[in-house]
């Protein structure tokens, strides 16, 4: 087994998205460096990039980096890893790419991750983090609001803790999102905190808290993952009580590393959906892939795509009928490693 065997045309794959009918994945490309690129499926069965070089999509916040980027409704926006920014891209192109967020007065002081519109595509909400060029031990993590769609003044929506995460929009005029102080990491003991604001002048009120004490992670709506019973379950939030959705020692996600992870959602039509290991479960079906992991739940109206990770092969992105998870396509595939079988 060589270096150039395990990474000559192999890229890796880091998240997906199903915008409509068109489905755009995000992958780091050894062969170009590490760069980071988003790429969208045509109906033909090819493929092209959305982003073309220099840009790269790639975070530095927390410096563990994920959520570099988040497509919906035929927009993509992206940090690019050069200068840290937030830029916007039209998916069906050929548009260059438009930087949302302003230009720090020293490059990659200012750097964001973890983004999401508002639900009327005005607004963007996302993790923002600075960093202090005089002192490198002075770094403020923020939740800023700004322009979805041009250049615009930021708003701080809070800047109360020492780390944010997972900003998400539960109503046209609130998000919520999960905040933590040092010295814990977010899956000892963080809050989720909830802000409401103006959504004609963009004007924020002070945050709340909905729920403190566990590991709370992904809010989605009402739901969040949480370890409150010892195990990473979904839990709904409902006023001040919180209701146990999913039982069992198989833990639902991971630990929250990186942003941008998602591992639980819901369909049109109110079922859950989420994962545990290579497990999906659709309401009160479950289907063994034969996966080791299923990462990044892309839910749509009637489908559900997935990146698959398998011990034998190279990651592959695949679409399941969520009335029967037995059926699947694969919209992604890459050829497996040439590696003798031992049996």
């Amino acid at each position: 087994m060589t270096a150039e065997m395990l990474t000559a045309g192999v890229v890796k794959l880091i998240d997906v998205w199903v915008d409509g009918s068109t489905t755009i994945w995000h992958e780091a490309r050894p062969s170009e460096g590490g760069r980071q690129v988003l790429v969208v499926a045509e109906p033909d069965g090819s493929s092209r990039d959305l982003i073309d070089p220099p840009f790269s999509a790639r975070s530095g916040v927390h410096e563990y980096g994920g959520g570099a980027a988040w497509v919906e409704d035929g927009t993509a926006w992206f940090v690019n890893w050069d200068d840290q920014r937030i830029w916007r891209q039209s998916i069906d192109g050929p548009d260059e790419p438009v930087p949302l967020t302003p230009e720090p007065d020293t490059p990659r002081t200012v750097r964001y991750a973890d983004m999401r519109p508002s639900p009327d595509g005005d607004h963007l909400i996302a993790v923002q983090e600075v960093h202090d060029p005089a002192d490198p031990h002075a770094v403020a993590n923020r939740v800023v609001l700004t322009s979805a769609r041009h250049p615009a003044a930021l708003v701080v929506v809070h800047d109360g803790h020492d780390f944010v995460m997972s900003p998400r929009f539960v109503a046209p005029d609130r998000v919520r999102f999960i905040a933590w102080n040092h010295p814990n990491m977010p899956w000892n003991e963080t809050s989720v905190l909830e802000c409401s604001f103006d959504p004609t002048t963009a004007t924020p009120r002070p945050a709340v808290p909905s729920a403190t004490g566990p590991s709370f992670m992904q809010p989605v709506g009402d739901v969040v993952i949480s370890d409150e019973d010892g195990t990473w379950n979904l839990w709904e939030l409902a006023g001040d009580e919180r209701h146990q959705l999913t039982s069992g020692v198989e833990e639902v996600g991971g630990p929250a590393w990186i942003f941008g992870l998602r591992d639980h959602g819901a369909l049109a039509d109110g079922r859950r959906v989420w994962a545990t290991g290579g497990t999906l479960h659709v309401g009160d079906l479950a289907h063994d892939t034969g996966a080791n992991d299923l990462e990044q739940l892309a839910i749509g109206d009637d489908s559900i795509t997935a990146i698959v990770r398998s011990p034998d092969r190279p990651a592959t992105i695949v679409r399941f009928d969520p009335d029967d998870p037995n059926t699947s396509t694969v919209v992604v595939d890459h050829p497996p490693i040439p590696i003798d079988d031992p049996d």
